[in-house]
């Protein structure tokens, strides 16, 4: 693997949001819910994921919604903004390289594949 580079598993907590650039190119966030389960122990964790213009052909092509099952492939990165107060807020997003469905969320609640 190459630093910074992660790849996970996870259901779209809502349908990914798509704007489109002065250039055409269009680019997008998504929330992705990661259950993950240690012994007795369950944790849901909430990535942010950025989607560029390459990635956004997978959405497109997968038709991606929200509750669908998803593998992201990408890289973490930081962004840094200011909030309403002016405070520096710095946060670690995914930006994605490659996004699949893997299930619709009908096919996870009947257990089979899509």
């Amino acid at each position: 693997m190459k630093p910074n580079e992660v790849k996970f598993i996870g259901n779209l907590v809502k349908d990914p949001q798509i704007f489109e650039g002065q250039d055409g190119a269009k680019f997008g966030r998504m929330r992705i819910a990661v259950n993950t389960k240690i012994r007795d122990l369950e944790e849901t964790l909430y990535i942010d994921v950025k989607i560029n213009d390459y990635a956004m052909r997978d959405i497109e092509y997968f038709d991606v919604k929200k509750g669908n099952r998803v593998f992201v492939s990408g890289r973490l990165v930081q962004e840094e903004y200011n909030d309403a107060d002016g405070r520096e807020i710095r946060v670690v997003v995914v930006r994605a390289d490659n996004i699949f469905k893997i299930a619709t969320k009908q096919a996870q609640e009947e257990g089979s594949d899509f």
